[in-house]
């Protein structure tokens, strides 16, 4: 990113062949130039015609079957999704019911789909649709007593304790044996992080309102932690998702890559989204690193906020219950941008090619849709004998789709290269070239790409290729191995974020500076809002620090973080920068001094700050603050981020 030094960044500079962790977006990978050995390979350009009208039978698009809910024919779905009550799972203590569980994977099964599903453990709703105890308790029978819960007579229904040790390792007990049953089964597509609260949504909202809390405690953040890390543990390779309605668990996620979200209020009638909260634009950012599952409110308005809310935040994919009749004609645009909707713009590939040589093909594609791909898919062109179907050859991955990001938040395009060794037993002669996507572990059927002449397959003929003895000879012809570009953005920076496991929470709903102790003040420059352009503050007084802009709102670990980055300029009197960590709880600040720079210099510079140089701050941190040593300094920030390694 080049910066001017008056007004703040510049619009992007693309960067070389390895994305930057500068870069807003990762950047195409750029087509290698090929090496010819004996006469130069020639270059076939297929410019593919989009299809912007279909709506794609994908996964993790549009529609899930959400409870059985009958579903509308004019929009196709892969997947299926149940909850179910503790109690339906395990009857008796220890003794376990797979019934629901497997009728769900056969149904997924037979409709080239997967299955996900959510254990609860406490339903007000299901409690006012009857009387009994199968209405009033979610929990088994034998945890029904006042040892382990209460009634909430208001409600109809049993609360289990959420602090309680038996009731907890009950959880732990009835997650792994779930997930010695199913965990390694393809057919799971995601499990949501249940249990806790009602509905298992993580909130005690309808208990806290009906006073049946008076006098007794919610989970506490360790208690509600093991209920997270239940799930979590015992489907270490699924997909999870959360509802991030409780603060413990936000930060959880907030710090954990590896766990989606659920958003049960998509295109309510009440509006708004996530922006009511100051997690907001923090949400937004979820669908890079994991997958986000929606589910309608019950009172839904489409016209308003349903094609915004997806698109806002990235919804992967929304199930179809709670849509009332008036409104299915408005769900065909919603339910054909919601996921990824990915289409090949350019294919470049070489011909002739000899048998044995070398084939290059360069892919170009771009995604309209909310979000873009999780799994595992395989971009490969086939050689198959002319008009049949039958594959002579056929490539590996030539681009990994997980790069391509969808539109909205850019780049409008994405390339990637590929070089193939031909099968040296390839007889000559001439081959039409079809482009298949298939999934990586052979359980889904093939995903569809938004091109016309499209097969029922899938597959797409993009044109043919000549095999000949006697086509030029390419040398260096090594297969690149894809890899993924994993977008973990700083919130209110610009930059990447390049850890492998943790995500940057910083505050952007209370813009401002914060004013420190010892009477320091400071005084607004230029508009304190992260929006990608640099800040500037000016320091009235000495020591004048801790920017609210770049406040943790959860407790941040440093274990694994190697740098705090950050570029700088500044202006005015003579002096350096520090920079210095809150701990938690809230107390006195650890100043360390930062490398001194001439601040009347108007240059940006960069700075990576070992994490080891701050001690005693017992491994966490809350807040993290940049300063001036003397008074009358201007300072510009930009690039704010914790990094594995330092960022030049």
């Amino acid at each position: 990113m080049s910066f001017n030094p008056t007004l703040g960044p510049s619009a992007p500079v693309p960067p070389s062949v390895a994305p930057s962790p500068k870069a807003p977006t990762p950047a195409p990978t750029p087509v290698p130039a090929p090496i010819a050995a004996s006469g130069t390979p020639t270059f076939t350009v297929v410019n593919p015609a989009e299809d912007s009208t279909t709506i794609l039978n994908n996964p993790y698009t549009g529609l899930y079957k959400w409870l059985g809910n009958p579903i509308y024919p004019a929009y196709p779905y892969r997947d299926v999704y149940y909850r179910w009550a503790w109690r339906d799972v395990e009857p008796t203590q220890g003794n376990y019911v797979w019934t629901q569980f497997d009728a769900a994977i056969t149904e997924a099964t037979n409709n080239n789909g997967k299955f996900a599903f959510r254990i609860m453990a406490l339903d007000t709703w299901w409690a006012s649709q009857g009387t009994g105890t199968n209405y009033q308790r979610n929990v088994p029978d034998y945890l029904a007593t006042t040892s382990y819960g209460f009634y909430c007579p208001a409600l109809s229904v049993w609360v289990p304790d959420w602090n309680n040790d038996f009731v907890l390792g009950r959880m732990e007990a009835l997650m792994t044996a779930i997930g010695n049953r199913y965990r390694n089964n393809p057919r799971i597509a995601w499990v949501d992080v249940g249990l806790y609260g009602n509905y298992g949504e993580w909130h005690n909202a309808e208990i806290v309102d009906a006073g049946c809390y008076s006098g007794r405690s919610e989970g506490t953040p360790a208690n509600k932690r093991r209920i997270l890390d239940a799930v979590r543990n015992n489907f270490p390779n699924n997909f999870l998702a959360l509802n991030a309605n409780d603060a413990d668990a936000v930060c959880w996620w907030a710090n954990d890559v590896e766990i989606g979200l659920r958003w049960d209020t998509v295109s309510s009638t009440s509006g708004g989204g996530w922006d009511n909260a100051w997690y907001g634009d923090f949400y937004k950012e979820a669908w890079r690193t994991s997958i986000y599952i929606g589910e309608f409110a019950t009172s839904t308005d489409f016209a308003t906020y349903g094609l915004s809310d997806v698109m806002s935040v990235g919804v992967t994919t929304v199930g179809n219950g709670n849509t009332p009749e008036s409104d299915k004609a408005a769900l065909a645009n919603f339910v054909r941008v919601t996921g990824a909707r990915l289409t090949m713009t350019s294919v470049n590939f070489t011909s002739p090619v000899r048998p044995g040589g070398c084939f290059i093909a360069t892919v170009t594609m771009k995604n309209s849709g909310s979000a873009r791909i999780y799994e595992n898919w395989v971009f490969k062109l086939q050689f198959r004998n002319t008009g049949s179907t039958t594959v002579a050859w056929q490539t590996t991955g030539i681009i990994e789709l997980k790069n391509v990001l969808p539109n909205r938040v850019g780049p409008a395009t994405w390339t990637e290269t590929n070089n193939f060794v031909v099968s040296a037993g390839l007889s000559a002669g001439n081959y039409d070239v079809v482009v298949v996507v298939a999934d990586a572990a052979s359980v889904r059927p093939n995903l569809f790409l938004a091109n016309t002449n499209r097969a029922n397959d899938g597959s797409i003929k993009i044109g043919t290729v000549t095999v000949s003895a006697n086509a030029p000879t390419v040398a260096a012809c090594a297969t690149r191995s894809l890899s993924y570009v994993h977008p973990r953005k700083a919130i209110g920076a610009s930059t990447f974020n390049d850890h492998p496991v943790g995500r940057i929470f910083t505050d952007q709903y209370f813009p401002g500076w914060y004013d420190v102790p010892n009477g320091a003040t400071q005084t607004i420059v230029s508009s304190p809002t992260w929006n990608g352009s640099a800040k500037a503050i000016s320091f009235t007084t000495n020591q004048a620090y801790a920017l609210w802009g770049i406040q943790f709102k959860c407790t941040m670990s440093m274990t694994g973080y190697g740098y705090f980055h950050f570029r700088a300029r500044a202006t005015g009197a003579t002096g350096g920068l520090f920079l210095y960590i809150y701990k938690t709880p809230w107390g006195t600040p650890n100043p360390t001094q930062v490398s001194a720079q001439a601040p009347s210099t108007s240059a940006w510079t960069t700075y990576n700050i070992p994490l080891s140089s701050f001690t005693n701050i017992n491994g966490v941190i809350d807040q993290v603050g940049i300063g001036a040593i003397n008074a009358g300094v201007t300072v510009y920030l930009d690039d704010v981020s914790f990094t594995d390694n330092p960022i030049n």
